[in-house]
């Protein structure tokens, strides 16, 4: 996954395309929660509102250790 980032990061002339974190989530999208629609796209706001936990930890100054850093 690193180097892919890396590749990818390489690639990418403005540092706001950049990837600096990333993390890997094991559960899905549900669409039981709703965070799925009938025609498969997602609902932002309901998958942030789900991961708010996760989200914050991708701008701590220190992050938890799920955060990878690019």
């Amino acid at each position: 996954i690193r180097s892919v980032v890396a590749a990818h990061n390489a690639m990418q002339p403005a540092s706001s395309s950049a990837v600096k974190r990333l993390v890997l989530i094991d559960e899905p999208p549900s669409a039981d929660a709703g965070e799925v629609n009938e025609k498969g796209h997602l609902n932002q706001r309901l998958e942030l509102a789900r991961r708010e936990a996760l989200v914050r930890s991708l701008f701590d100054a220190n992050p938890n250790p799920e955060v990878m850093l690019c």
